[in-house]
């Protein structure tokens, strides 16, 4: 509803797309099935119905011809490899153009019974469902309302992460030497060094650790070695046209599938300054005072750090946990921080110390930092309330709880 309200256009940038696309996500993905053939079990995803029921229309006159359009782009795009990076390719794409609800209504309304039970569990899927897949079509109808500007061709790594990267397109004037050194890592280019005083260096257009995503506008993923020298003698002559995913996010942080690049070589003395960076900057993030915690002077304007499973962390100190019985309300969070600053006194917990306070969209966990082992761990639908301490009582204002049960 936050984006069918939102009179802009919605671009990259806006905080609820990301949550929308992995909702579309996990709807496509209830209750697929799995495949099985004579050479074992065949995993299955949202994109193999997909390309399979827009191509059998397609082939038959009956397809939306935008629909069959955005199919065909993300059949024949090189920017995804994988079932998932298609999915979620085609989800961008379909928003952008709209097609969406085309693309739904056509599988339910016609009578595609088939279709339906080969790939969906009728008890487990929301498109198969004769109510829910109605109500999922009539929201379909009201996110083609909206207006998306995407930047589609940041798709590089979508088979990885819903995490877009920052994407950049740059020209430079005709040369034979762009001065970037650059390595093959998990089928990406990945820029290593960059002489100073080049046309690459001007401006810091291109940085240490970012990704060369395309060259005259063909995708350079997966392209074997050589490729970049021959594109470059090939068009020689002409402005050079460029696409980069820059190595850190608006927060600067390292984007973290780029981190995982970057840990496979620690040799190259760039990439471990980089990677030296990104862990004191990690830990001056986890020192910060979780939001739910912060008065108005502890405010900070900066993003918490995301770990590889995009949630967000905190260094925190856990003091230890204490029974509330069964009341569950706000009114118990000082009376709970005080018992536990009690009991904390009084003995010495092994497992009293530093720890990460993991919050993601689903779930909060403690987290051992040493040993990885997790301390605590609840689901959202198990939390009744948080909160911090109330100074004027006495409380621990630094102090911060959350009941659950």
């Amino acid at each position: 509803m936050a984006l069918r309200l939102c009179p802009d256009t919605i671009t990259d940038s806006h905080p609820n797309l990301r949550p929308l696309c992995e909702t579309l996500e996990v709807i496509f993905r209830k209750g697929i099935q799995q495949s099985s053939t004579i050479f074992g079990r065949t995993r299955r995803d949202y994109w193999n119905w997909v390309e399979s029921f827009v191509s059998a229309n397609a082939s038959k006159n009956r397809a939306n011809p935008v629909l069959a359009m955005t199919v065909d782009t993300v059949k024949s795009s090189k920017f995804v490899c994988t079932k998932q990076g298609r999915g979620r390719y085609f989800i961008r794409l379909a928003l952008q153009k709209k097609v969406l609800a085309t693309l739904v209504e056509q599988l339910i309304r016609q009578s595609n019974i088939l279709v339906i039970m080969n790939y969906y569990d009728g008890g487990m899927s929301i498109i198969s469902h004769e109510i829910l897949g109605e109500i999922f079509l009539s929201l379909l109808f009201e996110i083609r309302e909206i207006k998306f500007q995407l930047k589609t061709q940041n798709a590089s790594f979508l088979d990885d992460t819903w995490l877009l990267p920052i994407y950049k397109e740059y020209e430079f004037v005709p040369c034979t030497k762009l001065g970037i050194h650059v390595q093959h890592v998990d089928g990406h280019i990945l820029t290593m060094k960059v002489d100073k005083g080049s046309i690459a260096e001007e401006d810091d257009k291109i940085c240490a650790g970012d990704v060369m995503v395309e060259l005259f506008g063909e995708s350079l993923k997966n392209v074997p070695m050589g490729k970049i020298g021959s594109q470059l003698r090939g068009n020689q002559g002409y402005p050079i046209k460029l696409a980069v995913v820059k190595c850190r996010l608006v927060d600067d942080s390292v984007f973290p599938p780029i981190a995982a690049m970057l840990k496979k070589c620690r040799e190259n003395p760039c990439m471990r300054d980089l990677l030296d960076e990104e862990k004191i900057a990690q830990t001056r993030r986890y020192e910060k005072i979780p939001p739910h915690a912060q008065l108005p002077e502890d405010e900070c304007p900066e993003l918490p750090v995301h770990n590889a499973a995009d949630m967000a962390e905190y260094r925190v100190k856990y003091l230890g946990e204490a029974s509330s019985g069964n009341r569950g309300g706000v009114d118990e969070i000082d009376s709970v921080i005080r018992q536990v600053i009690s009991a904390t006194k009084e003995s010495t917990q092994e497992d009293v110390g530093d720890v990460i306070l993991q919050l993601g969209e689903t779930q909060v966990i403690v987290v051992a930092p040493t040993t990885g082992k997790e301390i605590v761990k609840h689901s959202f639908t198990e939390v009744s309330c948080c909160g911090r301490g109330t100074e004027q009582r006495g409380v621990g204002g630094n102090c911060f709880t959350y009941l659950a049960g």
